[in-house]
């Protein structure tokens, strides 16, 4: 049972943010919700995010780290076995993980100090469009413009490998669930990096500063030894928890089938304290992380000027 405190921590702490959000966004809106303002917000948004150069830019490094470019060369020569690309496209798609935030952190750290800075969300605001309404509409915009970057980098990666090997295509589909959920963490950890900035140069350098952070640290596997020695593999457990980029390659480890030669010592001390139970619980965690960041960014942008 003492190995699942952990477990029942994380849904706790979900839920009271959840339902906390819930209940604001619930008395703070009218008798019915502009739908029309929130899908104008939304496409707007995505369409801007789309535009942009980096966004464009990750959707082909993403493809060019799946891909491998020099083994996709050396396949064609016949100097590679046949199914050495097909064998080995799940784990150069694991590889790119620490590199997702890299796509959502700067286009989700300029969103709202961009439109405060300007004046434009002041405007908004003075419409028929509430705070929620406007947060709903700017952080689904955001998520589903870089998680279409990532469907299409991973997707057209998985049709050079694989093409009409469609049994194939399972491992793929499952990283990129994966990567989906990272990068709706990022949006989140973005959207909240945004609110707390003053000026759109200020939030830029915040949300490379976090990437950084969170990239070196998502290195965790001299740290957790040291952690799972003095205090014991919960507490080191706990420390990779706190990691959503170390979480989310986990969770790809072990959801989606990777070799044993992709396991880290991260991922050993899950399977040792949660057994069976680490592809679910490692799952939650992560979902965990999701609704804890937007519950934060809902609840920190409702109680902010506009101005």
């Amino acid at each position: 049972m003492a190995s699942y405190d952990l477990l029942y921590g994380l849904v706790a702490i979900a839920i009271v943010f959840a339902l906390s959000t819930i209940y604001l966004f619930a008395r703070g809106k009218r008798s019915q919700v502009n739908a029309l303002g929130v899908w104008g917000i939304l496409t707007f948004t995505y369409k801007e995010a789309i535009r942009t150069k980096w966004v464009l830019i990750f959707g082909v490094i993403f493809f060019l780290l799946a891909v491998d470019i020099p083994d996709l060369y050396l396949s064609a020569a016949g100097n590679l076995p046949p199914e050495y690309l097909k064998q080995n496209i799940s784990d150069l798609l694991s590889v790119a993980f620490p590199l997702i935030p890299l796509l959502p952190l700067p286009v989700g750290a300029v969103s709202i100090v961009d439109e405060r800075e300007s004046g434009t969300l002041q405007y908004l605001l003075s419409n028929p469009v509430t705070k929620g309404e406007f947060f709903i509409g700017r952080a689904v915009g955001i998520l589903l413009a870089t998680t279409t970057v990532i469907i299409i980098g991973f997707g057209a990666a998985a049709m050079v490998s694989f093409t009409t090997g469609i049994s194939n295509y399972y491992s793929v589909i499952m990283i990129m669930l994966f990567a989906t959920m990272l990068n709706a963490v990022m949006v989140g950890i973005a959207l909240i990096v945004s609110e707390f900035s003053k000026r759109k140069a200020t939030a830029m350098g915040l949300g490379l500063m976090v990437w950084f952070v969170l990239a070196v640290v998502s290195s965790l596997d001299q740290l957790v030894v040291s952690v799972n020695l003095r205090a014991g593999a919960e507490a080191a457990l706990t420390l990779v928890l706190l990691d959503p980029i170390e979480t989310a390659r986990d969770l790809t480890i072990y959801g989606a089938g990777l070799g044993a030669q992709e396991q880290s010592i991260a991922s050993l001390v899950g399977l040792h304290v949660w057994r069976n139970n680490v592809y679910p619980f490692t799952f939650l965690s992560v979902v965990v992380w999701i609704v804890v960041t937007f519950a934060i960014g809902y609840l920190v942008f409702r109680h902010q000027d506009a101005a």
